[in-house]
């Protein structure tokens, strides 16, 4: 059985700095820049002045060079705040990384539990439903608009919220709105309810029934 051999590019004459950086080192070889890559992937693969240096070596150190800037990137973007899978391939392809790296990236922080679309789904629900006091149906937009899948999303609100806890959200939000109003139209009252309730995404029915049951509380 035959054996390819890589060809050696050369023996490794010295690495040193790339610039004023600290992280990144260039490796060369007959007076020319071989590669350039952080001071990770340079002790990972072994390298120092002496040593041969093929070219699948240089490529295989390329892409893991390129995986660390990648998970270090999709790691500064979770360190603001939680992220679905989607938001962070769309970050990483905006970076111009090949697909080949997001996909390993993405593989990497899903072991390492760092991605949960599910779990993102909940803290979403949460955040809107709860603390924004908006609809299921903005609600669902805004977790569509993260890239979570349409089954998910239905899902996750159906698990997360009732009947009766909208109800309850479309009251405090026209509550307070109408404990602040100047307008004394009931007409015009029930108009920017309403409005406002759908706005807030409820659903059409029950924006109507909570505008006339606030407003007709407020007449009496």
């Amino acid at each position: 059985r035959s054996t390819t051999i890589m060809p050696v590019l050369g023996t490794i004459a010295e690495i040193k700095p790339h610039g004023r950086s600290k992280q990144r080192y260039e490796v060369w070889i007959d007076g020319e820049i071989v590669l350039e890559a952080d001071q990770e992937v340079i002790a990972q693969g072994g390298l120092r002045s002496g040593r041969p240096l093929t070219e699948e070596q240089v490529v295989e150190l390329r892409q893991a060079d390129q995986a660390l800037e990648a998970s270090r990137q999709a790691l500064r973007l979770l360190s603001h705040r939680s992220r679905s899978r989607h938001e962070l391939v769309v970050a990483l392809r905006r970076k111009r990384y090949p697909e080949e790296i997001v996909d390993l990236t993405m593989q990497r922080l899903e072991s390492a539990g760092l991605i949960d679309d599910e779990a993102f789904a909940q803290r979403m629900v949460e955040q809107y439903s709860r603390h924004r006091q908006l609809g299921r149906y903005a609600v669902y937009q805004k977790l569509r608009q993260a890239g979570l899948d349409a089954d998910l999303a239905k899902r996750t609100l159906a698990d997360n919220t009732s009947e009766d806890d909208e109800l309850e959200r479309a009251r405090r939000v026209a509550q307070k709105y109408l404990d602040r109003a100047t307008e004394t139209d009931n007409r015009r009252r029930r108009a920017r309810v309403y409005s406002l309730l759908q706005r807030r995404g409820f659903d059409a029915g029950l924006a109507r029934q909570v505008t006339e049951e606030k407003v007709t509380e407020i007449d009496e």
